[in-house]
């Protein structure tokens, strides 16, 4: 997933806006936000994912409802289903291979799914893939924040990938946490909110994803997210 530009967020929320370009889009909103978004992305030739960060080998990796549901069991280190797949390796951006230490594979969009990992260097990378490519995700770490597309992905090199300046200290050592929301292709961005609190733009996806999930509702559409790092020291 590329990280959301100012001009990438005022295409999106002017063609999707039921008023077009001079409607409730909110732009000052939406180019405040760009700003604000700091998740390193990592542009590569033939980039595979949209997402964002990371996690471990040896790792407690637990994926389930965002909310407090119970996470699943371990899964298998490659997953394929229903052509969502993803590599077992992947090319990090100063040419190293990372392995794919953690994968899961969800069925529905217009929720939101935590993630709790525990990273084992500061070079971790992240592939979400999608079945199909024009579902929109949101993922929040922190104070930073990336939306787009899915996209059509393949291949082995990573669209994003932490390295020890946009990890920050802290990173190792202790358990992270990362927000994934999947949305349907037709979800109304930029169209006004039902009860006339505003529209659904940049900030209210943002800040208040759950909002927008409760009028898409849960919808069957495949994605999965793997993880890739270097093997944790024996």
């Amino acid at each position: 997933m590329t990280q959301y530009t100012e001009s990438d967020l005022r295409a999106v929320f002017e063609e999707y806006s039921t008023e077009g370009p001079s409607g409730p889009a909110h732009l000052q909103e939406i180019t405040r936000r760009g700003r604000v978004a700091r998740l390193r992305k990592r542009g590569m030739a033939g980039a595979v994912l949209v997402g964002a960060a990371a996690a471990t080998v040896g790792v407690v990796a637990a994926f389930g409802p965002y909310g407090g549901a119970s996470a699943p069991g371990p899964a298998s280190a490659v997953r394929v289903t229903n052509g969502v797949d993803l590599p077992g390796t992947a090319v990090g951006m100063n040419g190293d291979t990372l392995e794919l230490i953690y994968s899961e594979n969800h069925s529905t969009v217009g929720e939101g799914v935590k993630v709790t990992f525990q990273p084992t260097t500061y070079n971790t990378g992240y592939s979400i893939r999608c079945a199909d490519p024009n579902v929109w995700v949101l993922v929040r770490q922190g104070n930073e924040t990336g939306f787009d597309r899915c996209g059509d992905r393949h291949g082995d090199r990573l669209d994003a990938q932490y390295d020890w300046q946009s990890a920050g200290p802290g990173w190792l050592g202790k358990p992270q946490h990362l927000e994934i929301w999947i949305f349907p292709s037709d979800a109304p961005l930029g169209q006004k909110i039902e009860d006339g609190s505003g529209t659904y733009d940049m900030d209210t996806i943002v800040t208040k994803p759950e909002r927008l999930a409760k009028v898409v509702n849960q919808r069957p559409s495949e994605w999965t997210i793997g993880v890739y790092d270097k093997p944790a020291p024996q």
